[in-house]
């Protein structure tokens, strides 16, 4: 899948978690999928252990495929 870089994100949020900015995704170094948004699956990684949750330049996710999950909104 190629190694990530992991860069820093533009902003974190109140509970310190990472938002992506312009050209920023997340992804996990071991995952086959990158994520442009928040979704389910980044906060559960989030959720169990957030040093294994990167932000990296979505030119450099390598042979990652979009996550279909990051389309969907979040539920409330």
């Amino acid at each position: 899948m190629g190694e990530l870089h992991a860069v820093e994100p533009a902003s974190r949020r109140s509970d310190g978690s990472p938002r992506v900015g312009p050209g920023q995704v997340y992804a996990v170094s071991s995952g086959k999928v990158y994520h442009p948004a928040w979704c389910n699956s980044v906060g559960n990684v989030w959720d169990e252990n957030p040093k294994r949750l990167l932000v990296v330049e979505e030119t450099g996710v390598g042979g990652r495929k979009a996550c279909k999950a990051c389309d969907e909104p979040l539920q409330a």
